[in-house]
């Protein structure tokens, strides 16, 4: 197979790869490799692409998205040895999801508004496009906080589980009300600091950050972007100092 040494490498040569490198005769370290194995490095990836896009590194963007695609290939090809689905199912449904949620886009389906549509709102036609019928459904409040992602960063999944609460009618609503609760959680944990109670200091701790988060959704401000912002500050203004003394020293 004559993959090595192109000038010009395409997707299916990057599936062959892979197949090669789980194969018998390939790595023994990425045959050995299991969902749970290399899960962490899906995950460090995607966010290696998102340091990217924040420092608007073209070259740095298109590198990590090239890792992701070798995870999301490599996880498919475990997939298939088993017999579940293949890269090319993958590609299927993802196709499906998308022309079932653009029906203003794509002619075939009945709405054809300029308004984005949920996919639980659109039914094809009668007849019409059989292989592209999926099960749609709206999830119940229960349902869809429960499916909030664990793998989520703290402070986004806490929004997130907190905005969907709130679309169920739980949870608090002005922000006054969250504030005043972030407050008394504070106040609650510094009295647990002066009476030295260690045991549920992280207990108290995270039910302050989850306040916090409250108050950050009611005002309409990203929390993991502003907690992401304020390391920023907190880094550059700590490197500014240590060169101040550097220079002093000199």
């Amino acid at each position: 197979m004559e993959l090595v040494h192109k000038q010009k490498y395409s997707l299916n040569d990057l599936l062959d790869l892979v197949n090669i490198l789980r194969s018998p005769e390939g790595c023994p370290w990425d045959r050995a490799q299991t969902h749970s194995s290399i899960r962490s490095n899906l995950i460090e990836k995607a966010y290696d692409a998102a340091e990217a896009i924040d420092l608007s590194d073209s070259d740095m963007l298109k590198e990590e998205l090239g890792d992701i695609l070798f995870q999301i290939i490599f996880h498919c090809s475990m997939e298939e040895d088993i017999g579940n689905f293949d890269f090319d199912d993958v590609v299927n449904e993802v196709c499906k999801k998308i022309i079932m949620r653009h029906p203003h886009v794509f002619s075939q389906y009945s709405c054809f508004n300029s308004q984005p549509t949920k996919i639980y709102e659109i039914r094809p036609k009668e007849n019409h496009f059989d292989d592209f019928r999926v099960k749609i459904h709206e999830d119940t409040p229960a349902e869809s906080v429960k499916n909030v992602s664990k793998i989520l960063p703290a402070l986004m999944r806490s929004m997130k589980i907190q905005d969907r609460a709130a679309k169920a009618g739980y949870g608090l609503f002005s922000v006054e009300d969250a504030v005043n609760e972030a407050f008394e959680r504070l106040h609650y944990l510094e009295t647990l600091i002066i009476e030295g109670r260690q045991d549920i200091y992280a207990k108290e701790l995270g039910d302050l950050l989850f306040s916090i988060t409250e108050v950050a959704r009611l005002i309409g401000v990203d929390a993991e972007s502003a907690l992401y912002d304020s390391c920023e500050k907190f880094k550059n203004e700590f490197l500014y100092k240590i060169l101040l003394e550097n220079r002093n020293k000199m």
